[in-house]
């Protein structure tokens, strides 16, 4: 099980970490590729979120977790999985708004081209601030979740590692967002 704890820490850190870099590539006006880590970001608490349910279903039927983490490996691979666990599991109310992600965070970063036409990148800076918050608020509402292993309740301790984690964005999000 402290794979898969690792994992669920990890992918929260380094959420946290896309966020920042997100919102600094907002603040230089790269709403593209600000986006698409922002997307990136959104899926690591989706992997976050898929370590937490691999760990409840190892508690709750011991013996299993070899099956758990070759699950987990094979789920953590889908774009679209991750995607739908950080709505789901961060309480975000709109799932259909983020449904097509996979594609918008593609569309952010590459030129497409169809026979009659060339697509260039664009995202406006109303779609990238939609999703910086939806972003910003599911890193908040998972809370301390990455930290309190298997155990299944918060802690001083989980609970002072994920304000620090939070209070480390609050700032850059603050300037790109105007709150």
């Amino acid at each position: 099980m402290d794979i898969i704890n690792k994992l669920k820490v990890e992918a929260f850190r380094n959420g946290i970490k896309l966020f920042r870099d997100a919102c600094v590539l907002a603040k230089s006006g790269s709403n593209e590729s600000a986006f698409a880590l922002g997307v990136l970001a959104y899926e690591e608490l989706g992997k976050c979120a898929l370590a937490d349910r691999q760990l409840d279903r190892v508690c709750l039927n011991p013996g299993s977790e070899e099956i758990a983490r070759n699950d987990l490996a094979k789920l953590i691979k889908k774009h679209k999985t991750k995607q739908g666990w950080a709505s789901f599991d961060t309480g975000g109310n709109d799932s259909t708004k983020w449904s097509n992600l996979d594609h918008q965070k593609q569309s952010a970063l590459y030129v497409e081209y169809t026979v009659d036409k060339v697509i260039v990148p664009s995202v406006s800076n109303e779609k990238l601030q939609d999703l910086l918050k939806e972003v910003f608020r599911a890193l908040n509402d998972i809370g301390d979740l990455p930290y309190y292993g298997v155990e299944g309740s918060s802690s001083e301790k989980s609970e002072w590692q994920a304000k620090k984690d939070i209070e480390s964005i609050k700032g850059i999000y603050a300037e790109v967002s105007g709150l």
